[in-house]
């Protein structure tokens, strides 16, 4: 099953914009990472090739990234949602 990751960082207000977004809508992410607090995280978004923070991420059950949303675009961020099925 594709699942939806979340990276941010605790200085990045657009993440916080992105939190209560979510949370408005009733969406959950799969896992947040948190990449300023844990190198495993941080090496895991380099990884991924995130470039900001904030950036949600679908993810096929192989760990091959299908879509990707970075900043707060209600409507982008909706669409991924939508594509994970």
């Amino acid at each position: 099953m594709n699942k939806v990751i979340k990276f941010v960082q605790p200085s990045c207000v657009p993440c916080r914009v992105v939190d209560g977004l979510l949370n408005h809508l009733g969406l959950k992410v799969d896992e947040s990472h948190d990449i300023a607090m844990d190198n495993a995280a941080f090496e895991l978004a380099q990884k991924l090739g995130v470039q900001s923070t904030p950036t949600i991420m679908l993810l096929d059950e192989s760990g091959n990234v299908l879509d990707r949303v970075s900043g707060a675009n209600q409507d982008a961020i909706k669409a991924l949602f939508e594509k994970r099925g």
